[in-house]
């Protein structure tokens, strides 16, 4: 298994993995306008700090993951993750979480955010795991913003350590 960086020419392939799963699965999950091939190559070629990762498994897409935000001038960046259907409950989404979680560390982020539907238990359980809180609602999605914090501060998330 390997992660790998994406760049334009992954766009086709990234496009490919959104649109093979059901409407069901993706139900709260659409983080792109347009998520053609030709969209996907733009916003990938366009990165500047933004990171979007793929996860490969003997030659197969089974997961992507993004840190974005950064480019947009937010000092914390946005998890997203999609993990294949078909491979879904396979600690993939773990997988992705911490090595998400480590490039925010090692690029000098001190937090992280992410939002996540209510009804999704198994990903907000991942999530809350790793050391990951609730901090508001998103008033356009009704999901619940959550966060993770490495250093100290007043707002009491001590010993939240990744």
């Amino acid at each position: 298994m390997k992660i790998k960086p994406l760049h334009r020419e992954d766009g086709v392939e990234l496009s490919r993995l959104l649109e093979k799963q059901s409407p069901d699965y993706r139900a709260d999950f659409h983080p792109f306008p347009d998520e053609g091939a030709e969209a996907m190559a733009e916003l990938l070629s366009s990165a500047r700090k933004d990171r979007y990762r793929a996860v490969i498994f003997e030659d197969e897409w089974v997961a992507f993951y993004m840190l974005r935000g950064w480019d947009a001038g937010f000092d914390r960046p946005s998890f997203g993750l999609l993990v294949d259907e078909a491979r879904s409950g396979r600690g993939i989404g773990t997988l992705c979480l911490h090595a998400a979680m480590a490039e925010c560390r090692l690029a000098g982020a001190d937090s992280c955010m992410l939002k996540v539907a209510r009804e999704n238990l198994s990903a907000r359980k991942i999530y809350e795991r790793a050391g990951f809180r609730f901090e508001s609602l998103c008033p356009a999605t009704g999901h619940e913003i959550l966060s993770i914090r490495w250093k100290e501060d007043p707002v009491g998330w001590k010993g939240v350590e990744g």
